[in-house]
Parts: C-alpha cells; structure tokens; sequence
C-alpha cells in the first residue's frame, strides 16, 4: 500500500499569504485604534486579555484590562463602536 502526501506547492502558498497579510494588518491598526480610545478614558490601563468575538450576533473585540485595581471588559465593533464598557 503506497500513501502520497499531497501538498500545495510554494508557488501556490505566495498569493494566499499576499492575501491574507492585509487583513492582519487592518485588524492590527483596529486593535490599536480601540486601545487608544480606552486609553484615553482610562490612562495608564493595563490589557490582560483580548480576542475577537460574537456579542449578540455581532463580531466584537473583546479586551480585558486593569485600571486602578479593577478589572475592566469591554466589547467593541470593528468601527469603534464600545457595546459594553464596566467591570468585569
């Protein structure tokens, strides 16, 4: 019994890596957005956790933080929209 591996050739693998590095970097330049504007509202925080995630059927960055000894969440769309902002 012979087993052939079947595997994508380099030259395939450029394109799709093209294609998949602008989507990194919009999401690197939201995350960057959203933490500012936390920032300013809460100076000095500091991000403990984050993921992308659903709140209500609706896609969210979701960032936990630490501002003066508390534990903060907060669910934001991908437009800056803050959906829910308090205490974890």
């Amino acid at each position: 019994m012979t087993t052939t591996s079947k595997l994508i050739p380099p030259f395939l693998l450029i394109p799709l890596l093209a294609l998949s590095l602008p989507v990194l970097a919009n999401d690197e330049e939201v995350i960057a957005a959203h933490r500012q504007m936390l920032l300013e509202k809460f100076p000095g925080a500091r991000f403990t956790e984050f993921e992308i995630d659903d709140y209500k059927g609706q896609e969210v960055f979701e960032y936990e933080f630490e501002f003066m000894g508390k534990d903060y969440e907060a669910f934001i769309t991908r437009e800056g929209k803050i959906l829910r902002l308090g205490l974890d």
